[in-house]
């Protein structure tokens, strides 16, 4: 179940950025992790809910009926739309992008303006603090980058399939 991928891997992308901005306050207790999974299970399981309503075995054949095909069958089209749109792609894919890229924007903002305490300020500890805060910022593009990156061919299939079947069964009766 890949939204309960998601939903622990946003989880432990806002648990980086308490623990970088409120190291000493956000401690993770047996009942606040008990919570997290809870609360995981609970996002997972509601928002693929519909899909386990909705979906349903039907033959595509009518000489051979023993041949089904796992479809998408809502009472109106329009609520499949809907659902993909609202409760697929805005909660499983933009929001949570939104949510990683505001983290790590402010994760950011936090290491670059950090400023590690030594006793002498020489030029070349100055330019290894300097490289290294712009190491943390290149893997924090990188993450965000191959977040939206791999998500992204499914979501632009799902997309090409619910919102532009009608032109695609259009086009074939054209033909």
């Amino acid at each position: 179940m890949y939204t309960i991928h998601l939903c622990a891997a946003h989880v432990e992308n806002l648990l980086r950025f308490l623990a970088i901005w409120w190291p000493l306050r956000c401690q993770i207790t047996k009942s606040r992790a008990r919570m997290m999974i809870i609360v995981i299970w609970f996002i997972a399981l509601t928002t693929t809910s519909p899909w386990l309503l909705f979906f349903d075995l039907v033959s595509i054949y009518n000489d051979d009926p023993d041949v089904k095909l796992c479809m998408e069958i809502w009472p109106r089209p329009l609520d499949g739309t809907l659902f993909f749109i609202i409760g697929n792609l805005m909660l499983c894919y933009v929001l949570p992008m939104i949510l990683i890229s505001l983290c790590y924007v402010l994760i950011w903002i936090k290491v670059w303006r950090r400023d590690i305490p030594s006793d002498t300020k020489d030029d070349q500890m100055e330019r290894l603090q300097q490289k290294s805060k712009v190491k943390v910022v290149k893997m924090l593009i990188i993450v965000v980058i191959l977040f939206v990156l791999s998500w992204l061919p499914l979501y632009v299939i799902f997309a090409r399939i619910k919102l532009g079947g009608e032109r695609l069964t259009a086009r074939k009766k054209n033909h």
